[in-house]
C-alpha cells in the first residue's frame, strides 16, 4: 500500500532528472567570428603631453564587409587622438593595419578601448572587435625655465628673422621642425608676448612659424626641448640678427619719435632748397608751384594723428589680418593715436608707446 502511494512521487522525480540530462546534453552552437583585432605596435614608454604613435592590426575572415569604422573611448581630458590616420590598409592575406596618434596630457596606466565595426555593402553591421587592455609606462617631465614644452624625437629651427617692432621691442619670427613632436604646446616663459602664426601637422612632421616680442636688448633667442629617443633634453640657440627695416605694418608713426619720420623731413628740406636754387636762376613758375607744394607737405608732417577712444575688452592685433594673433585685450577704455587704416582694421598707437591694430567698429573717434 505505501509502495503505490510513493509512484507518482518517483514518477515525477524520473521527469525533472530527464529534463536535466537533455539540458546538460544540449550544446550551443559555435558562433563563427570574421574579425580579430590587437596592437601590433605601441610605444615601451610614454611622457606627458607627447605625441605618440600606435599601430593596430585587423584580420579580417569574411568577404562580405565593405568598411571599417574605428571609435576611440575617450571619455576625459586624459587623452587627444589626433585626426590624421592614414586609413586601414592591406598588407597580408586578411590581415589589416592602421596607425593612429594619441597624446597623453595627464597620468594614465593604459590605452583607452578602441572598437572596430565592419559593415556590408547595406551598411548593416556584420561585427564588432575591442582591443584587450594594455599597460602603458607613463612619465612626467619637469623642465626649467628654458623648457619649451616640446617632447619630440627631433626638433630643429628651419629659419629665423628679426625685425624692430618699436623703439623697446623686437619681434623675432621662427620657423620650426619637429618629428614626432606636440609643436602646438610650443611656449617660452621668459618673453611676455608669443603665438602662433600658423601650424601645419601631417603624420609624424611638425612645421610651426611662431612670432615672439623679444626686448631690444636681448642678442639671442635659447631654449630646450625633451628628446625622448635620447632621453635627454637638448639646448637650441637662436641668435638675434637684426634686420635693416622696421616691421612693415608696425612702423612707429608717432611724428615725435619716427626716425623714418625725420627722414622725410630731410629729404623734403633738401628737395625744396635744389629747387628754390632752380627757382633764382631760371624763375619758372611750375617750380615755383613745385616749392609751394613742398612747403605745404613738410608743413603736414608736423601735425600730430588724430585722437580716438578705444573700447574695453577690445582686441588688438599684432597684423591686420583675419588670422593675426591677439596681442592684448583691453580691460578698459582707452585714448589712443590712430595712425593708419587698412580694411576694417586701424592701427593704433596705445599709451604704453605700443603699436598694433584693433577693429574699426572697437574705436570711437573724438
Amino acid at each position: 500500500m505505501l509502495f503505490k502511494l510513493l509512484i507518482p512521487f518517483f514518477l515525477i522525480l524520473n521527469i525533472f532528472a530527464e529534463d536535466n540530462i537533455t539540458t546538460a546534453e544540449i550544446k550551443p552552437e559555435p558562433i563563427s567570428k570574421n574579425l580579430y583585432l590587437s596592437y601590433d605596435q605601441v610605444p615601451e614608454q610614454i611622457y606627458k603631453n607627447q605625441q605618440f604613435e600606435i599601430t593596430l592590426k585587423a584580420i579580417i575572415t569574411t568577404p562580405l564587409w565593405d568598411r571599417i569604422d574605428t571609435n576611440f573611448n575617450i571619455q576625459d581630458a586624459n587623452f587627444k587622438l589626433y585626426d590624421k590616420s592614414p586609413g586601414w590598409k592591406w598588407v597580408e592575406d586578411n590581415t589589416y593595419y592602421n596607425k593612429y596618434y594619441l597624446k597623453a596630457n595627464n597620468k594614465v596606466d593604459e590605452l583607452p578601448q578602441i572598437t572596430i565595426s565592419i559593415y556590408n555593402e547595406d551598411f548593416e553591421l556584420l561585427e564588432q572587435a575591442i582591443t584587450p587592455k594594455k599597460k602603458i609606462n607613463y612619465k612626467d617631465i619637469l623642465g626649467d625655465d628654458k623648457y619649451s614644452n616640446v617632447v619630440a624625437s627631433n626638433l630643429r629651427v628651419v629659419s629665423s628673422s628679426t625685425k624692430q617692432y618699436n623703439n623697446q621691442t623686437l619681434m623675432s619670427v621662427i620657423e620650426l621642425e619637429g618629428t614626432k613632436s606636440n609643436l602646438e604646446d610650443f611656449y617660452l616663459k621668459a618673453f611676455e608676448q608669443q603665438g602662433t602664426q600658423t601650424f601645419e601637422d601631417k603624420a609624424d612632421k611638425q612645421k610651426l612659424i611662431y612670432y615672439i616680442m623679444v626686448p631690444i636688448y636681448k642678442n639671442k633667442i635659447d631654449f630646450n626641448y625633451y628628446n625622448f629617443t635620447k632621453k635627454r633634453f637638448e639646448n637650441l640657440e637662436i641668435a638675434i640678427v637684426l634686420e635693416e627695416d622696421l616691421v612693415s605694418t608696425q612702423t612707429d608713426l608717432n611724428p615725435g619719435s619716427s626716425s623714418l619720420l625725420v627722414y622725410k623731413q630731410i629729404a623734403i628740406l633738401g628737395l625744396l632748397l635744389v629747387l628754390l636754387i632752380v627757382y633764382y636762376f631760371k624763375r619758372l613758375k611750375v617750380v615755383l608751384l613745385g616749392i609751394v607744394v613742398l612747403i605745404v607737405v613738410f608743413g603736414f608732417t608736423f601735425i600730430p594723428n588724430s585722437t580716438a577712444t578705444l573700447k574695453a575688452r577690445s582686441n588688438v592685433y599684432i597684423l591686420p589680418t583675419k588670422n593675426s594673433t591677439l596681442f592684448e585685450i583691453t580691460t578698459r577704455k582707452k585714448k589712443v593715436e590712430v595712425l593708419t587704416q587698412k580694411d576694417e582694421y586701424i592701427k593704433i598707437l596705445l599709451p604704453n608707446k605700443t603699436i598694433g591694430w584693433v577693429k574699426e567698429d572697437d574705436i570711437i573717434k573724438n
